[in-house]
C-alpha cells in the first residue's frame, strides 16, 4: 500500500475512532434516566469460585442478596421520591404554555374591561384632581403625574414586544432561563453531568448520584487515589452493572480492554478487590447509608417539589386576576393594587425558579 494512501486511512480510522469513543461516552453518562433505566442491576455485586460441593459459595452469595435486599430499600425510596418529583414539577416548557395561554386570555379579558371602563376610569381621575387642587388645595401636578404613571403600567402590564410576546411572559420566561442555567451549571459541577434541556432532571441527577451511584461504587469497589477516587474506574463501574452474581465468564471493561471478573476480583487469599469479595461490614454499611441518604434527600426534594407545585399554581391564579385589579388601580386612590400584585406576580415567578435551583443544591 503507498504510503499516501496509508496515511489517509490512519486518519479516517482515527476520526471514526474518536467519534466513536465521543458517542459511547456520551451514551454511559451517569445521569437521572442511565440510573432509572439501570436501577434493578445497580446493586452490590459479588464473585467468589466454586467450592468443591458448591455449598460455601452459595452461602456467600446468599449473604449479598441480603445486602441487596437492604440497598433495595433505598432504591424502592429513590423509585418513590423521584417519581413523585417528576409528577409535581413538569417540563418548564410545558407550564410556559400555560402560562402563555392564560396571558393571552386575560390579556383579552383586560382589553374588553379597557374599552367599557376607560371613559369611567377618565372621569373618575378628573373628579379626583379637581377635588385634589380646590378641596385638599394639594399638589396637583403631583397627583396628575402620579395617576399617569399608574394608568401607564397598567397598560404596559399587557403591551407586546415586536415579536409578539407580552410582558410580563417575557419576565416569566427569563427569569425561568435564568434559574434553569444556575441549575444546570450547579448540577455540572456538584455532578459532573450538564443538563442542556429545561427539565426536573438536574435534580434527579444529583439526587441519582448521591442515593444510588455513590453508595454502588462503594459497594463494589476499593477506593484508592484516582480521578473518581475507586480502584474501579467509571467505565469498569459501568460495565460491572451487567454483572451477575456467579457469572463465572463476565467481562469488566474499561472502554479499551476486557478483563474477566475472576481477575477483577481475586481470590479468598489475595483479593484484588475486597468489596467483590466477603467484606461485609463495609457492605452492609454502605447500603444502610444509601437506604438514610435516599429518605433524607427524597423527602428534602419532594418537599421543594410540591413547594414549587403550590407557587406554579398560585401564579396562575394570580394570573387569572390581574386584569380586573390593573382596572381597580387606574381608580384613583386605587393604585397600591398595582404595586401589591406586581411584587406578589413577581415574587411568585422568582421564588418558583429558586425552587428548582435549591433542590439541585
Amino acid at each position: 500500500m503507498k504510503p499516501k494512501k496509508l496515511k489517509i486511512l490512519i486518519a479516517v480510522t482515527t476520526i471514526i475512532s474518536s467519534l466513536v469513543t465521543s458517542m459511547t461516552a456520551f451514551a454511559s453518562e451517569i445521569n437521572y434516566k442511565y440510573v432509572k433505566n439501570n436501577l434493578s442491576q445497580i446493586t452490590s455485586k459479588v464473585w467468589f469460585k466454586d467450592s468443591w460441593f458448591g455449598l460455601d459459595t452459595a452461602m456467600l452469595y446468599l449473604i449479598n442478596k441480603i445486602v441487596q435486599a437492604v440497598f433495595w430499600v433505598a432504591k424502592f425510596f429513590f423509585t418513590i421520591f423521584a417519581s413523585i418529583y417528576e409528577k409535581l414539577v413538569e417540563s418548564p416548557e410545558l407550564f410556559s404554555n400555560y402560562v402563555s395561554d392564560i396571558i393571552s386570555a386575560t390579556a383579552s379579558i383586560f382589553e374588553s374591561l379597557q374599552g367599557v371602563m376607560l371613559p369611567l376610569i377618565g372621569a373618575s381621575m378628573a373628579v379626583y384632581l379637581a377635588y385634589v387642587y380646590f378641596i385638599k388645595h394639594g399638589s396637583f401636578f403631583k397627583q396628575l403625574i402620579r395617576l399617569f404613571l399608574v394608568f401607564i403600567c397598567s397598560i404596559l402590564f399587557f403591551s407586546k414586544y415586536s415579536d409578539g410576546t407580552y410582558v410580563v411572559a417575557r419576565f416569566y420566561t427569563n427569569t425561568t432561563s435564568i434559574t434553569t442555567n444556575l441549575s444546570s451549571t450547579v448540577t455540572k459541577s456538584l455532578t459532573g453531568t450538564k443538563i442542556n434541556i429545561q427539565s426536573s432532571d438536574g435534580a434527579l441527577t444529583e439526587y441519582a448520584k448521591s442515593a444510588i451511584w455513590t453508595p454502588y461504587s462503594y459497594m463494589n469497589s476499593d477506593t484508592a487515589q484516582t480521578d473518581n477516587g475507586f480502584a474501579l474506574s467509571d467505565n469498569e463501574l459501568q460495565s460491572l452493572v451487567d454483572y451477575n452474581d456467579g457469572d463465572d465468564d463476565f467481562k469488566v471493561s474499561n472502554g479499551d480492554k476486557e478483563t474477566s471478573i475472576k481477575e477483577v476480583a481475586g481470590s479468598e487469599d489475595e483479593p484484588k478487590n475486597s468489596m467483590l469479595k466477603s467484606n461485609w461490614g463495609a457492605m452492609f454499611s454502605y447500603a444502610v447509608v444509601a437506604v438514610l441518604e435516599s429518605l433524607l434527600m427524597g423527602l428534602i426534594l419532594v418537599f421543594f417539589a410540591i413547594m414549587q407545585f403550590i407557587l406554579n399554581v398560585s401564579l396562575l391564579i394570580l394570573l387569572v386576576f390581574t386584569p380586573f385589579a390593573l382596572i381597580f388601580a387606574m381608580v384613583p386612590t386605587f393604585e397600591n393594587i398595582l404595586f401589591n400584585m406586581t411584587k406578589k406576580l413577581g415574587g411568585t415567578i422568582v421564588l418558583s425558579g429558586l425552587m428548582t435551583l435549591l433542590a439541585t443544591i
